[in-house]
C-alpha cells in the first residue's frame, strides 16, 4: 500500500461542541437507549497499565473469536458457559447510529477537552491540536539523527540527550534523517516536550520485530516497558514507546515488522509498533504498521484520562490494531486491514473506563483492506473488558464496583470499504460479552437484579458512507 495521502484541509474542521461531557445515556437514532454503564466518583485507581503485559491473556485485547477464518480460541474450550449467553431479542440493532443531536456531542474537540482523574474530577483545558504540527521544513532542529554518522546515529541517542540536557518545559525538536532505524526507542516520562520529525514517512522508518511470546532472554528490551517475566508481553513488544506528556511525531513510520513466519510459531502474536502512555500526544502524518496490536494507546491507570490525537495518518494491522484506554481521536486517518497472515480482523478495541464518556473517535477516516481480505471480514471492533476474565467476573468484581471497562467508540463521517462486516461490532475481548446496544440480563441464573445485568455497549456510528456502511 502506498503512503496515505493527506486529504484537503478546507472541510476538515468540526464545530466546537463541548456540551454533554457528563457520562449520560445516549439516545440512538432508532429510538433505543444505550447507557455508558454505572458511574462512580470514588474508588481507588488501578495499577500501572503495563503490569499486565507479561504474556497473560489480560495483557491484550486480542483474545476473543473473530469473523471468517479466525483460528480457534483457547477460551472457546475453557469450560465456562459465557459463549452460550446470548442477549437475543434484547439487542435490536447490530450497528447503532447516533442521532444528529447526539452526534453534536461526539466531536474531536469534545473528546479532547478534558483530562485528569476520574475520581477527583477531570480538568477542562479545551485542548485543540486539530490544526496539526505544521510544515516540518519550518522547524529548527535541536538535535539531528543520521544513521550514517554524526553525534546522534540513533533516535534513542538523541532522545537521551534531550532528556539529560534539556529538561523542563521548552520544546525540543529532533530531526530524523531518511533511513531505516532498527532500534527500540523509549521516550521516558521525565523527557521534555519533544517533536520527533522527518520529511517523509515512507523514507524515515523506526522498526523492530519483537512480539509478545518472545523470550526475554533473546535480546534487548525497550527501556520503557522492560519486564522480568519469561516473555516480553504485549507492552514489552513495543518498537517505540512514548511515555512523556506533550510528545509529538510527524512524518515518521513506526513499524513492528515481525514476520508472518515467526508469528506462526507462537500464540503470543501481539506486536506493538507504537505505544503511548501520556497526555497530549500528537501524531501528524505518521504511519503505524504491524499485525496484531499495532497502536497501543494506554493510560497510566484506569482512573486517569489522557489524550492522543492522530491526524492525517495511516494505521495498519489485522487484530485489535488500535487499542487501549486513552481517549483517542483519529482524524482524517486511513485504517487498513492487512491480510497477509489472515483474511479477517478488527480495528478498534477500547477498554475505556465506564466513568469516561469518551474513548475512541474515528472521524473523516477511511477503512480499507488488502485485496485478498475476506468479504465481510473486517469488523470495526469490539470492547476490551480488561482484567474481567469472563462474564460472571465482569458482573461480580468489575461492574459491581462502578469502576469497570466498557469500551467507548464512535466511527463517524468516514468511508467504509467493502470488506467491512454488516454486523461490525464483535463480542468483547477477554469476557466474550456479546455486543448489545441495550443493557441485558447476562447472568447464568437469568436474574433481574442489577447484579445480573450487563451494561449496554458504547460503540456507535454516524453518517458513514461507502459499500461497508449501514446506508
Amino acid at each position: 500500500m502506498s503512503c496515505h495521502s493527506p486529504r484537503p484541509r478546507t472541510t476538515r474542521r468540526l464545530a466546537i461542541v463541548l456540551a454533554g461531557l457528563a457520562a449520560t445515556t445516549v439516545p440512538l437514532a432508532c429510538g433505543k437507549t444505550a447507557g455508558p454503564g454505572a458511574a462512580s466518583d470514588s474508588a481507588a485507581e488501578g495499577g500501572t497499565a503495563t503490569e499486565g503485559g507479561g504474556g497473560t491473556g489480560d495483557a491484550t485485547a486480542s483474545d476473543a473469536p473473530l469473523p471468517s477464518d479466525a483460528p480457534p480460541s483457547d477460551e472457546a474450550t475453557d469450560g465456562n458457559d459465557d459463549a452460550d449467553r446470548n442477549p437475543g431479542a434484547a439487542c435490536t440493532d447490530p450497528r447503532p447510529q447516533l442521532s444528529p443531536s447526539d452526534a453534536d456531542r461526539y466531536t474531536a474537540l469534545a473528546y479532547l477537552a478534558q483530562a485528569g482523574s476520574l475520581a477527583t474530577g477531570l480538568v477542562t483545558d479545551n485542548w485543540d491540536p486539530t490544526p496539526g504540527l505544521g510544515d516540518p521544513t519550518s522547524f529548527t532542529p535541536t538535535y539531528a539523527v543520521a544513521a550514517d554518522g554524526g553525534p546522534y546515529p540513533t533516535v534513542q541517542a538523541a532522545i537521551d540527550a534531550a532528556t539529560s540536557r534539556d529538561g523542563g518545559s521548552d520544546r525540543v525538536y529532533i530531526f530524523v534523517s531518511p533511513g531505516t532505524y532498527r532500534e527500540l526507542v523509549c521516550v521516558p516520562a521525565n523527557a521534555p516536550p519533544i517533536t520527533l520529525y522527518g520529511m517523509d514517512p515512507v523514507t524515515t522508518v523506526i522498526a523492530y520485530d519483537h512480539f509478545n511470546g518472545q523470550s526475554t532472554d533473546s535480546g534487548a528490551q525497550n527501556p520503557c516497558t522492560a519486564t522480568t517475566n519469561a516473555t516480553l508481553g504485549t507492552a514489552g513488544s513495543a518498537t517505540f514507546a512514548a511515555f512523556a506528556n506533550d510528545f509529538q511525531a510527524s512524518n515518521i513510520t513506526f513499524s513492528n515488522d515481525v514476520t508472518v513466519t515467526t508469528l506462526g510459531t507462537t500464540t503470543g502474536t501481539q506486536g506493538v509498533a507504537l505505544m503511548t502512555r501520556a497526555d497530549k500526544i500528537v501524531l501528524d502524518h505518521v504511519r503505524v504498521t504491524g499485525h496484531q496490536d499495532t497502536l497501543y494507546v494506554e493510560t497510566p491507570n484506569a482512573g486517569t484520562v489522557v489524550r492522543v490525537y492522530v491526524r492525517d495518518s495511516y494505521v495498519a494491522g489485522d487484530v485489535d490494531f488500535i487499542f487501549g484506554g486513552a481517549t483517542t481521536v483519529l482524524d482524517g486517518t486511513e485504517v487498513h486491514l492487512v491480510a497477509d497472515r489472515r483474511t479477517s480482523g478488527d480495528a478498534v478495541s477500547p477498554d475505556t473506563d465506564a466513568r469516561n464518556p469518551y474513548g475512541m473517535l474515528i472521524v473523516q477516516g477511511t477503512f480499507s483492506a488488502d485485496a485478498n481480505a475476506a468479504a465481510g471480514g473486517f469488523a470495526l471492533g469490539r470492547a476490551w473488558d480488561r482484567s474481567c476474565v469472563d462474564i460472571p467476573t465482569y458482573l461480580s468484581t468489575c461492574v459491581s464496583t462502578g469502576q469497570y471497562p466498557n469500551g467507548q467508540a464512535v466511527i463517524r463521517d468516514s468511508m467504509l470499504g467493502g470488506p467491512v462486516a454488516a454486523a461490525p461490532w464483535l463480542p468483547a475481548a477477554t469476557t466474550k460479552r456479546p455486543f448489545c446496544n441495550t443493557s441485558w440480563v447476562c447472568s447464568a441464573d437469568g436474574g433481574s437484579a442489577e447484579a445480573d445485568v450487563c451494561p449496554a455497549n458504547r460503540l456507535y456510528e454516524y453518517l458513514n458512507t461507502g459499500p461497508g456502511s449501514a446506508h
